[in-house]
């Protein structure tokens, strides 16, 4: 007789916009050690991350085959994209620079089928090793950054450098 949500409230929906400060990028940018395989790991996977909106979780699947070195560009395949389509991702040549650097210190008997962000030891480095590191970054800086927030950070440059909603919304 009595409906038992009465007197609930919702919960009130606040909108997520990251913004992060420009000086705090270049901060984060910064932090990894790039004497370390971590390090320069860290610092691909950050520009990564900013320069073309890539989900973390499809980042942390790429291989060398997924990353078109030539043209610049990385492809997110199918069977590891949340939308499972295809899409290929533009690079920046800092970024470039960072994977070639990357894969240049990656160990030669790793295989190809080894993600490009891995473990020192070559093993899958996932989501959660990486909000890890983040915490501990974020820690270094006194700001909250998460893989994720990385994604929103590109989105709002890429518009108010003048992109078109379109095709962002292609790209994510």
């Amino acid at each position: 007789n009595k409906n038992p949500c009465d007197g609930i409230s919702f919960k009130a929906y606040k909108p997520k916009i990251v913004n992060l400060d420009d000086e705090v990028i270049r901060q984060l940018i910064e932090l990894p050690d790039r004497e370390t395989y971590s390090g320069v790991r860290d610092y691909a996977l950050i520009l990564t991350l900013l320069d073309c909106g890539i989900r973390p979780n499809e980042a942390m699947q790429l291989t060398k085959k997924d990353i078109d070195l030539p043209n610049g560009q990385i492809i997110v395949r199918e069977e590891y994209s949340k939308t499972r389509t295809m899409r290929t991702l533009p690079l920046s040549s800092k970024t470039l620079q960072a994977i070639r650097r990357l894969m240049a210190v990656r160990p030669s008997d790793w295989k190809d089928a080894i993600p490009i962000f891995c473990t020192c030891s070559g093993t899958r480095f996932d989501t959660h090793d990486l909000q890890w590191q983040f915490r501990q970054y974020s820690k270094r800086l006194g700001v909250n950054i998460t893989p994720y927030s990385l994604r929103h950070q590109f989105a709002l440059c890429f518009l108010r450098n003048g992109g078109n909603v379109f095709e962002l919304q292609k790209m994510l």
